[in-house]
């Protein structure tokens, strides 16, 4: 649900999210419908606006599921009102043996630059090996309008943590936010000093990427997972989820979002969720 709020506030607060040729989204009614499907558990969703339609995308596991895995497409839907629902065929599958998402596919994004839609999305191989993926389409009311890129970023920066694709590899929950001209990927991976939120900087939005390294470093024992930014009045927010205890959603503020390495943010305690707050330009 936070997820789907912050994506909902983006769709809001930046044009970019809204097509230039579609008629704006009306303001939704107070029907709040959720999207479910029976014996299918959904995560890790986006939602974005085109032609008089909300589009939900999001990773598909058929239960029962061994070990919770089985994230082999992603489910789709539509919906103008929230109340009523149009489930949409895949519009993604893993890849073939061999392929950088052989195994698995997960935490997809989607975003909309001129006429295209750019859907990012973690591809993962037999090894778990994750790689940042691309696929696009300029008619997204059509599932196989989707078109797989390929790869488009793994981490490179001097700490990275990465051993490539025959083992363990972590670089995934794709995020991409449109500022001064420029694309910022955000992503979640290890540096040597452990797990992060990672940033990395392109002039187009299928890259190529350039590496910036941690903007934001978890605690130990921590696993910062699906960030995402959002802008309100100068400042930008950076929401995640602490994988590995689970225990709460988080968030930073931070005036640019390329923010290098900094100190830990101070915070403050909310029902039960942890709001943190940067007091300077670097770091969140």
């Amino acid at each position: 649900m936070l997820r789907l709020l912050i994506i909902t506030l983006l769709l809001v607060v930046d044009g970019q999210a809204t097509p230039t040729h579609a008629t704006a989204p009306q303001q939704a009614t107070t029907c709040r419908t959720p999207f479910a499907l029976p014996a299918v558990k959904l995560k890790d969703h986006s939602l974005f606006f085109f032609d008089g339609w909300y589009y939900l995308v999001a990773i598909r596991i058929d239960l029962p599921a061994v070990d919770d895995r089985g994230e082999l497409t992603f489910a789709y839907a539509r919906t103008r009102d929230f109340c009523t629902w149009e489930e949409l065929a895949a519009p993604l599958r893993h890849g073939a043996p061999g392929d950088a998402d052989e195994s698995y596919i997960w935490a997809p994004h989607v975003v909309l630059v001129g006429e295209t839609f750019y859907m990012y999305y973690t591809g993962v191989n037999r090894n778990i090996a994750q790689s940042i993926m691309l696929a696009t389409s300029t008619n997204p009311a059509d599932p196989q309008s989707w078109t797989k890129q390929g790869v488009v970023f793994r981490p490179q920066h001097p700490d990275a943590v990465y051993p490539g694709p025959t083992h363990w590899a972590d670089c995934r929950d794709p995020m991409v936010l449109a500022y001064n001209g420029r694309y910022y990927l955000y992503y979640t991976g290890v540096n040597r000093h452990g797990p992060i939120i990672g940033v990395a900087v392109a002039d187009a939005p299928a890259g190529p990427w350039r590496d910036l390294g941690a903007v934001y470093q978890s605690a130990a024992g921590a696993v910062p997972e699906s960030p995402y930014v959002i802008e309100q009045a100068g400042v930008y927010y950076l929401f995640y989820n602490e994988g590995e205890r689970q225990a709460a959603a988080h968030s930073g503020a931070g005036r640019s979002p390329r923010s290098g390495h900094g100190s830990l943010p101070c915070g403050s305690v909310w029902a039960g969720r942890t709001i943190f707050i940067s007091t300077t330009v670097r770091g969140w």
